[in-house]
């Protein structure tokens, strides 16, 4: 810690140290500390999306769900800094923190965003199921998509009859 306390008194404007400085803090268990770290690092380049996304990354660590979806938002704002997959990224991780803070329909409104961007949308449904059951278990939503992928989806519902191993269909047995 030593270390990164002489870096900042050297460079007190280096927000990647800042926000190395204040991983390690977190990682210490000290999340205000890293907070304040994060925070000043965004004061010194507040579109700095590495910086967004390392404070929104460990609020949600630090269980304040409501204030890394602010970080987490912040992030789309500057999506012409990001890459495909990182704006899909963020509709999923703001799908389950909206979900986790029981507003379902803004977090089914991100995860029908994280469906509309990925390439492969069957996948992306299944993702979606999966995120919503590591929440809520049992949950209609999850069951529905999950029903409508294994409806109309023909690459899952193959991978379906392969894993069931549909023994009345095979022209030999299976065991011998």
């Amino acid at each position: 810690m030593k270390l990164y306390e002489e870096a900042i008194r050297n460079n007190p404007v280096d927000s990647i140290t800042l926000n190395s400085y204040g991983t390690a803090l977190a990682s210490a268990n000290k999340f205000d500390q890293a907070f304040e770290q994060f925070e000043h690092a965004l004061k010194i380049e507040p579109n700095d999306t590495v910086s967004l996304f390392v404070y929104a990354n460990h609020l949600e660590i630090d269980c304040k769900f409501e204030d890394a979806i602010i970080y987490f938002e912040k992030m789309l704002l500057y999506s012409e800094k990001l890459i495909k997959v990182h704006i899909e990224y963020l509709y999923f991780k703001l799908g389950q923190l909206y979900y986790q803070t029981q507003q379902k329909n803004e977090g089914r409104r991100y995860f029908d965003l994280a469906v509309e961007q990925a390439d492969q949308q069957d996948a992306a449904k299944l993702r979606t199921a999966q995120e919503i059951l590591a929440i809520k278990p049992y949950n209609t939503d999850a069951t529905n998509i999950l029903r409508e992928i294994n409806e109309n989806s023909s690459v899952f519902t193959k991978a379906r009859k392969t894993l069931s191993l549909d023994v009345k269909c095979a022209e030999k047995p299976i065991f011998y």
